[in-house]
C-alpha cells in the first residue's frame, strides 16, 4: 500500500521499518457498516499491528488450535483456501471493539475474526516477520518447536556457530 501510495502511506511505512527494525508490509482495509464477519477466523504467517483510523471494528482474538489435531494444516495459513476455522470450536482470548487510534498486536498462528456494526471501518495493518542473522529467526524456531529439519540446519554448522 505504501508503494502504491507513497504520499498517503509512504510516511507510515517509514515509521514503521524504524520502529521495527524489520522489512513491514502494509495493507489497507476498508469495511462496509453490519457485517457480521468482515473477515472469518483465520491465522497470519506474520506477526500482525492494526492500527484504527477512521469508524469501528470488532476483534476477536483466539487461541491457536493444537497443532497436533491436524499435523497436515499449516498453523499459519489457517481458514485460508479449503481450510475452514470453526469459531464455536476456538476459545477466545480477546474481544474488543477498536475505535479510531486504537492499536492492536496479533501474533503470528493467533486465529482472529472481524466484523462491523453500525459504522464503516478503515484500518492499517503492518504485518512484520521477525528474522535474525544466520538463518536463525522466529520461523526457524518455530519449526524446530514443531520437529520439522530443513536440509540446512545453522545449529548443525560448527564454523557458523564459532563465528557467533
Amino acid at each position: 500500500a505504501g508503494a502504491a501510495f507513497p504520499e498517503l502511506l509512504g510516511g507510515a511505512c517509514i515509521a514503521a521499518l524504524d520502529a521495527f527494525e524489520m522489512p513491514v508490509g502494509l495493507n489497507v482495509y476498508a469495511s462496509g457498516p453490519g457485517l457480521a464477519a468482515s473477515a472469518p477466523p483465520h491465522t497470519d504467517r506474520q506477526e500482525v499491528v492494526v492500527a484504527q483510523c477512521a469508524g469501528k471494528k470488532r476483534w476477536r482474538v483466539f487461541r491457536p488450535p493444537s497443532v497436533s489435531d491436524q499435523p497436515e494444516r499449516d498453523p499459519y495459513a489457517r481458514g485460508k483456501g479449503s481450510d475452514v476455522l470453526d469459531e464455536d470450536s476456538l476459545i477466545c482470548l480477546l474481544d474488543a471493539v477498536l475505535e479510531e487510534r486504537d492499536v492492536l498486536y496479533v501474533p503470528a498462528g493467533f486465529p482472529h475474526a472481524t466484523a462491523t456494526a453500525d459504522d464503516a471501518s478503515l484500518h492499517l495493518t503492518f504485518g512484520f516477520v521477525p528474522c535474525a542473522n544466520f538463518g536463525l529467526g522466529v520461523d526457524s524456531l518455530r519449526g524446530a518447536a514443531r520437529g520439522e529439519r530443513t536440509a540446512y540446519d545453522p545449529l548443525d554448522d560448527a564454523e557458523m556457530l564459532r563465528e557467533l
